[in-house]
């Protein structure tokens, strides 16, 4: 417990001593061009349909406030009345467009408002019929008001206040001034011309963007092509399932995030294909030479078939002892002891086991597309940010912004407007291989071994926080996989109640390596200055399968 407070303070301190070097990197938020441009239509909008309204009632007031006034003849012989008499102006036209008013603009503050409630956000099939719905009742209602008061303001045989304003403004009442009503009322009208208008570029706007730019999911199954995905807070709850589980992809799936390498995407990533060179990713099987965690050390057998003429050889290994992806039955999420989609650890030994979330549905998928390196051991040497990848290190997104950015990169999902697409595959460098070739095998055993059977001490490692910043992080990224050279990709051991593993691989599906050998495709990206990449992996084709080795490589 006293290591564990004496960790903290010192991560505060480093936190602290980073605050006043660097400025805070941006909020992750939405940010979609087209909603904030129909939120802005519709904002002015409800804007013009409140100025028409007090428009109306001012010369509707006006109207009812000198209704039996009458202006005396210059030679003081009598007096006309200021309007027509016996109900010669008819009002309702006026009440027809002040009605119009109220209705759509009541119709768009409810929309307006709606816009920035999370039932609405998450409910985004809601929100598009409401928008369409909305927008051409408020078309058809100002086309239809304007028509008929335009019609009735034309008639020569009816006097509204537009009309009788309008053809009186030239005269010199002393206690109207027709010049003022006639002006509100021309607004009045033509602004309700204009909403029209307004409302028609509204639609068309949302029809442009529904149909030729964006696919958003909204039913599960989620299309895998779909171009916007629910953020994190905006997860459908899931009958069944822990909260937060992203269980979309259908009641049989079991490669969860691997769903996004579609065949649209595997193309448009192979474009990162330029000069050919291949860099692979893979530890030596031997390596390390004692695997953390109380893991079995590889062992390497040549058998002999016939001397000097064929041989075979027999792997004797864990494959989360080095380059490893963990499957989906690796970790639970450990309240509810769920794998991915609803797996649980009868279906993966006992005599119900069956090959829900094998690893080998990866390989039949097979692996690849665009890679993304962040080299933050690189940028923490030339940072001067000093710590011990064999010690507890916490990586937060605040640090994962600025290396993204000193490597030119914006880190935020493209649909925030940053650099990172859909389906993109991500790579963490914290430098635990660089520490690992500097200790001598004595060191290397004794660091691996304090969560061993007889270890005195737990495992201690950098890696990534388990903050909620790089929880909405990873998720709104819709990465297709994550990893990084650490041994257990997050920093270890969590000082949170949870673990990254818990929503990456359980709740999410999304595919976590660990023990990469990132040395050299760091230095090949900052040779080229190049941090994207294409990127393969082939898990091992184990049916029954929890975990397989990488076999990965980047190519450029």
């Amino acid at each position: 417990m006293e290591n564990n407070v004496a960790e903290i303070e010192l991560a505060e301190r480093r936190n602290e001593k980073l605050n006043e070097k660097r400025k805070s990197a941006p909020e992750l938020r939405e940010y979609r061009p087209v909603y904030w441009l129909r939120l802005v239509l519709r904002i002015l909008s409800l804007v013009t349909c409140s100025l028409i309204c007090f428009s109306l009632i001012d010369a509707i007031r006006n109207f009812q406030r000198t209704r039996h006034v009458r202006n005396p003849y210059a030679d003081g012989s009598g007096s006309i009345p200021v309007w027509p008499e016996k109900e010669g102006l008819k009002l309702y036209p006026t009440y027809v467009l002040l009605g119009a008013a109220v209705v759509a603009g009541a119709f768009s503050l409810i929309l307006a408002v709606a816009s920035f409630t999370k039932a609405v956000r998450r409910m985004t099939k809601l929100g598009n019929i409401s928008t369409i719905i909305v927008s051409s009742v408020c078309l058809a209602l100002w086309i239809a008001v304007t028509v008929y008061y335009g019609t009735w303001d034309t008639s020569e045989t009816n006097w509204d206040l537009l009309s009788w304003t309008c053809t009186h403004r030239s005269y010199d009442y002393k206690d109207i001034d027709f010049r003022e009503t006639c002006t509100e009322m021309r607004f009045a009208f033509w602004a309700g011309v204009g909403l029209a208008g307004l409302e028609a570029i509204n639609l068309a706007v949302f029809i442009t963007d529904f149909l030729t730019m964006n696919k958003t999911a909204t039913t599960i199954p989620w299309d895998p092509d779909c171009t916007k995905f629910p953020t994190r807070k905006e997860l459908p709850d899931i009958p069944g399932a822990p909260k937060e589980a992203a269980w979309t992809w259908g009641p049989d799936d079991y490669i969860g995030r691997l769903n996004l390498l579609t065949p649209t995407r595997v193309a448009a990533a192979s474009k990162e294909i330029r000069s050919g060179e291949i860099v692979p990713v893979n530890l030596p099987l031997n390596v390390p030479n004692q695997p953390a965690f109380g893991r079995e050390v590889f062992k390497h057998e040549i058998k002999t078939l016939a001397e000097g003429i064929a041989y075979d050889d027999l792997y004797h290994m864990n494959t989360q002892s080095g380059t490893q992806w963990d499957g989906f039955r690796h970790f639970a999420h450990i309240p509810t002891r769920s794998f991915y989609n609803g797996t649980k650890g009868s279906d993966i030994t006992g005599p119900a086991a069956n090959h829900k979330c094998s690893i080998h549905h990866w390989a039949e998928h097979g692996v690849a597309g665009r890679g993304v390196l962040l080299d933050y051991r690189g940028y923490a040497h030339k940072k001067g940010i000093n710590y011990d990848p064999y010690d507890y290190y916490p990586i937060s997104w605040e640090e994962l912004y600025q290396c993204g950015k000193d490597q030119g990169i914006d880190i935020r999902p493209a649909a925030q407007g940053g650099d990172i697409k859909i389906g993109d595959m991500l790579f963490i460098r914290s430098g635990w291989k660089e520490a690992y070739d500097s200790k001598s095998d004595e060191d290397r055993t004794k660091a691996a071994t304090r969560h061993g059977p007889n270890g005195e001490d737990g495992a201690r490692y950098a890696g990534v926080s388990q903050e909620q910043k790089i929880l909405d992080w990873l998720h709104d990224c819709y990465f297709a996989s994550v990893a990084g050279d650490a041994p257990a990709f997050e920093a270890w051991p969590t000082h949170e109640d949870y673990h990254l593993h818990e929503y990456i691989l359980a709740l999410w599906g999304m595919p976590l390596g660990e023990m990469l050998d990132l040395e050299k495709l760091a230095q090949t990206c900052r040779e080229k200055n190049r941090w994207f990449f294409f990127f393969t992996s082939a898990p091992a084709n184990c049916p029954g399968g929890v975990s397989s080795h990488v076999n990965g490589t980047a190519v450029f």
